[in-house]
């Protein structure tokens, strides 16, 4: 899934519909890869206003170091951001999440480097 311009709240919420734990992450410009621990997923439409959606994801991720982060999408406050855990607190890391690419747990190259173009 690659991101040409920034993406929407509601459109990273889509995006990370078919994303399962187990498998990998690779936020734009990053070439190596962050593993699907586990997602906390979401979903209410709200009864009052048919256009404003309640949706949220965030998928938990750890990288080849150990380092834990997490994406965050929020459609409610139209929030679109990568947070790490340097302890037990998350911090925003990036406010600038456009978009990613994804691999099944299936995948064959599953948990290898994204050959970039």
């Amino acid at each position: 899934m690659k991101a040409n311009h920034p993406k929407t709240a509601q459109e990273m919420f889509d995006d990370l519909a078919g994303v399962e734990e187990g498998g990998s992450i690779y936020t734009l410009r990053r070439s190596e890869p962050f593993s699907v621990e586990y997602i906390e997923r979401i979903s209410r439409s709200s009864k009052t206003d048919s256009n404003e959606s309640k949706n949220s994801t965030r998928v938990y991720l750890s990288s080849k170091r150990g380092k834990k982060y997490r994406m965050v999408v929020d459609c409610t406050d139209g929030r679109c951001a990568m947070e790490h855990s340097p302890n037990d607190d998350w911090e925003t890391y990036s406010d600038d999440l456009s978009g990613f690419r994804y691999r099944s747990p299936n995948h064959p190259e599953q948990g290898k480097n994204w050959k970039y173009e």
